[in-house]
């Protein structure tokens, strides 16, 4: 079967799931999940935040998810229906681009450029976040079981972020400008785990004044290198656990099937998908419900 079939038949089988009830607001949340998607790939994350939502057993999040300028109001529908509560950002929200003008001038210049979509996973969750923590999330992941350091991270107060590793260096390319320390040019943006004050905003516009995002590479690790960069005193999240490239083993907690692994994630996870039952995730002063999905 073809990748774009296994994609039919997902979206197919998805429409028929019961929904998944996320925080409506911030008095019912701790955090924030925000999520940037395209059409192509609404069906890889609408089973990726299901599996997260199932395998969650911490405090209760708002989910965002962030249109890259393609879901058509079918998608967002179809989106909102899943996971009822969840909030559909158009990639012009005229409210974003006033806040991040307001904040981050020289961020909205570059954003607003249009020369690279995935600057919005970057700065339009931090021109959205409040005091609660934030966290990113790819739309190719997978989650196999509880984030157990997360969870007990997010009870600690988020005191420094949690970025994932990836399994190769940028290939971010500086030209004339400083370049990585070290440590952060291991860093993979699928999953980013912190607070709006712990990312520093002085960084993150110097960075954005000088990257040539005329070159293709640069333009699609910018908001990686943005992280790496401009995100203070960050931790990895054991690659064991939060993996790339590494076989699912018992100890996976998600793995995260970067473009060349698109292909395996329906082909190795079809079965995995069909027979998970999901849970709603707990809302403040409630039980978890169980919500089967049809099969």
């Amino acid at each position: 079967m073809s990748l774009d079939l296994l994609r039919k038949f997902l979206r197919s089988w998805l429409s028929l799931s019961a929904p998944i009830a996320v925080a409506m607001d911030a008095a019912q949340s701790d955090f924030d999940v925000h999520l940037l998607c395209c059409r192509k790939d609404v069906p890889m994350a609408t089973a990726g935040l299901m599996s997260f939502c199932k395998a969650w057993t911490g405090a209760p999040f708002g989910l965002h998810i962030h249109s890259d300028g393609s879901l058509e109001p079918s998608d967002i529908a179809f989106l909102q229906k899943r996971f009822t509560g969840a909030r559909v950002h158009s990639n012009v929200d005229p409210s974003i681009r006033e806040a991040m003008t307001a904040i981050l001038p020289v961020a909205a210049r570059v954003r607003y450029s249009l020369k690279s979509v995935l600057l919005q996973k970057i700065l339009d969750p931090y021109c959205l976040a409040s005091s609660r923590p934030i966290l990113i999330l790819d739309s190719d992941i997978l989650w196999f079981q509880c984030p157990q350091l997360m969870v007990e991270h997010l009870e600690r107060g988020c005191p420094h972020p949690l970025v994932t590793r990836g399994n190769g260096d940028s290939p971010f390319e500086f030209g004339d400008h400083p370049g990585f320390p070290p440590e952060c040019s291991r860093v993979n943006s699928g999953v980013v785990l912190y607070r709006r004050p712990q990312l520093d905003r002085n960084i993150l516009e110097s960075f954005l004044e000088s990257a040539d995002l005329d070159r293709r590479l640069n333009a699609h690790f910018v908001e990686q290198t943005a992280y790496a960069l401009a995100l203070r005193d960050f931790q990895f999240l054991p690659y064991e656990q939060y993996t790339i490239d590494l076989p699912k083993e018992a100890h996976t907690v998600c793995r995260h099937y970067t473009g060349p692994r698109r292909d395996e994630w329906l082909k190795e996870n079809l079965q995995f998908l069909l027979t998970l039952p999901f849970r709603r995730p707990a809302r403040r002063g409630m039980g978890t419900e169980t919500a089967p999905i049809p099969i």
